[in-house]
């Protein structure tokens, strides 16, 4: 793109970032490189596709770092860290992180189910048991996942239900 003489904008970046999620060297780059080469700073996306990339990675106590340096750590971010924390099974770090994940979202279903799977990676069947029993007293529900289709102007949902848009 460079050698073409495309200018990358912050969309570009965040496709870029997510593409390198494998790749820790050339995403660190990119990262570093939006100021004072592409003139952009960076955004919360950036900031997740980082976390995300220094969780796969198993640089979590990186990862942590990177979202203390973002300007309002939010969920999305903590979620990421919170995800490469069942990766590796790291329950410590993990009920850090949904603690603070809780605190800025305490009806997160999405963190009580990474927590809980952390236990269950790191073989802690009791301690998962005890995190669902929680979500359920809590009454926090996951909401199962749906597919919209647009066709033309209308929505379709696999239930049929259609409507305009």
């Amino acid at each position: 793109m460079c050698q073409e003489g495309v200018i990358m904008d912050r969309a570009t970046l965040v496709c870029l970032l997510s593409a390198c999620s494998h790749a820790l060297n050339e995403g660190l780059y990119y990262f570093e490189s939006m100021n004072p080469i592409y003139g952009l700073c960076p955004e919360m996306e950036h900031y997740s596709c980082m976390v995300d990339l220094l969780g796969r990675s198993a640089l979590l106590s990186e990862a942590e770092n990177f979202i203390k340096m973002s300007s309002q750590p939010q969920v999305s971010l903590w979620m990421a860290l919170l995800a490469a924390c069942r990766l590796h099974g790291n329950v410590h770090l993990g009920e850090r992180v949904a603690k603070c994940n809780f605190e800025l979202d305490p009806e997160s279903a999405p963190g009580y189910v990474l927590l809980s799977n952390t236990y269950a990676t790191a073989g802690e069947s009791d301690t998962k048991a005890n995190i669902q029993k929680i979500k359920k007293e809590r009454r926090v529900y996951k909401q199962p996942g749906c597919t919209w289709i647009q066709l033309d102007s209308q929505m379709h949902t696999p239930r049929s239900t259609t409507f305009v848009a």
